[in-house]
């Protein structure tokens, strides 16, 4: 561990192994930002991760094994080409051990694989949105209908009998919708 590290070696640990897990998902999920870890900043964890894991494993006689498996884990991983060379099937593997670790290290159970990358404040919002639509309809629900309904039908009334400049500008509007939704896809996958 470097001099300026002045939390607990198993903090520490637990801290840097998550940080360390979290680059590992960025490869397997070959997230853009991948491409944004810095080298020396990974070497540096990488080195603190084996010294931690080491000082743990000479101080602690009971488990020192086990850290010892956890450096042997951490140690072939040399930097982020190392991981951007790596087949993603190796790299799936590589990532659900290091997720089973943390858990052991932080006694938190992870959040279950199809909600990573959500974060709980956006999916409240749009469960407060439903409900309160729910209950706008199940109170006023036939006028908000006929409401809906009509606006539905003068859109298609006007796009039905517009001029071909109108048209051809809803269509604009609608294909560069779609590239952008498209192209926001890519640059998350």
């Amino acid at each position: 561990m470097t001099g300026r590290d002045s939390r607990a070696p198993r903090q520490a640990l637990q801290e840097d192994w998550s940080h360390w897990t979290a680059i590992i998902a960025l490869f397997a999920r070959r997230r853009p930002a991948r491409r944004r870890v810095n080298p020396r900043a990974y070497a540096s964890l990488r080195k603190d991760l084996i010294a931690t894991c080491r000082s743990l494993a000479e101080t602690d006689g009971e488990r020192s094994a086990y850290y010892a498996a956890l450096e042997e884990i951490v140690r072939p991983w040399l930097s982020p080409r190392v991981f951007a060379r790596t087949d993603r099937e190796i790299l799936f593997t590589l990532l659900h051990r290091c997720r089973e670790v943390e858990q052991e290290l932080t006694g938190r159970k992870p959040r279950p694989e199809w909600m990573r990358g959500f974060e709980l404040g956006p999916i409240l919002a749009a469960g407060v949105l439903v409900v309160g639509l729910v209950g706008v309809l199940g109170k006023f629900g036939p006028p908000v209908l006929v409401a809906l309904r009509d606006v539905a039908e003068t859109a298609w009334l006007a796009l039905k009998f517009a001029d071909d400049l109108r048209l051809y500008s809803v269509l604009a509007v609608i294909i560069i919708v779609a590239a952008m939704y498209v192209v926001s896809r890519r640059n998350t996958n």
